[in-house]
């Protein structure tokens, strides 16, 4: 079951549901976060992946790095250089989202094989890459650093949550932001990588629309086979 105040799913497959929320703000979002996830946690809806674009926000994972913050920031009035920000509980350090920017929150509920940390990071990367490469643009991990890369910067980040079994918070993936928001922070505690647009390396870049209808076409397909079945005891 779908709750009725979210727009109808862009594609639906066996096991996942697409949903492009459009764009909202963070924090109307992180609460249908929270009740999406309650809901997959009774089995009340299935598999979510939900899209969506935010007004200017910051967010911080669940531990507080002063060194991280370039300007002021008022623990008051949750300021960051006039833009809010927000403390969750993803893990990670401080990161931006915004206007050109696609963010993605998987809703999912792990199965067995996908309950091990290393290999869904690295699952959710791998899709990203996969995208990627269907517009001609060459995406690579960094050793030691969790994220998606091109040979300029950091063009897509991850930052995930999970509570008895199922994921929330996600992905992001840099289309055509303005990347100076990221001047005010050193983005996910790292001062020396560099954001990067995808529009930057694309003569006639894909649109928001195309980008997702591209991550929902290619999802349930890579999913199976980045968490295969063990193989079985002899």
């Amino acid at each position: 079951m779908i709750l009725p105040s979210l727009p109808a799913p862009l594609r639906t497959t066996e096991r996942f549901s697409f949903i492009d929320l459009g764009r909202r703000d963070y924090a109307s979002t992180w609460d249908l976060q929270k009740i999406l996830l309650a809901q997959r946690q009774k089995d009340e809806i299935g598999d979510t992946i939900l899209f969506v674009e935010h007004d200017p926000v910051y967010t911080m994972g669940r531990r507080i790095y002063r060194e991280d913050f370039l300007v002021p920031f008022d623990d008051s009035s949750g300021m960051l250089g006039g833009v809010p920000i927000f403390q969750i509980e993803r893990g990670g350090r401080v990161t931006y989202h915004g206007p050109g920017q696609l963010v993605i929150y998987p809703i999912i509920r792990l199965q067995v094989r996908e309950q091990r940390l290393h290999p869904l990071m690295r699952g959710f990367e791998e899709i990203v890459l996969s995208v990627l490469k269907s517009f001609g643009v060459e995406g690579k991990r960094r050793k030691g650093i969790t994220g998606v890369f091109t040979k300029d910067g950091k063009i897509g980040s991850l930052g995930i949550a999970i509570k008895r079994w199922v994921t929330f918070h996600g992905i992001s993936l840099n289309l055509d932001a303005d990347l100076s928001y990221f001047q005010k922070i050193h983005a996910c505690g790292f001062p020396d990588i560099q954001p990067v647009n995808l529009s930057s390396y694309l003569s006639s870049p894909p649109t928001r629309t195309r980008v997702i209808d591209e991550f929902a076409r290619q999802w349930p397909i890579l999913w199976p086979a980045l968490f295969p079945d063990p193989p079985k005891k002899k």
